[in-house]
């Protein structure tokens, strides 16, 4: 999966979002439906993910929220 965000975000490997339903979702999905996982940041707008959870609920238009990254202890 292709996302249109990338490097001109700040976005690194390993970065995970949310995916909830888009405007135009007409089977009622609501709130959170999948995490996907940057794998590789392509371009200025483009990067690859894999998907973590919810692959058979994701459809083109889905919104991405970015989850909350941890952070490792020292």
């Amino acid at each position: 999966i292709y996302i249109n965000v990338g490097s001109e975000n700040g976005l690194r490997v390993g970065y995970r979002f949310g995916i909830h339903p888009g405007i135009k979702r007409e089977d009622g999905a609501s709130g959170l439906i999948g995490i996907l996982e940057v794998k590789e940041v392509i371009g200025a707008r483009l990067s690859s993910v894999r998907v973590l959870e919810g692959a058979e609920l994701i459809q083109a238009g889905d919104r991405l929220k970015s989850l909350e990254q941890e952070t490792e202890s020292p």
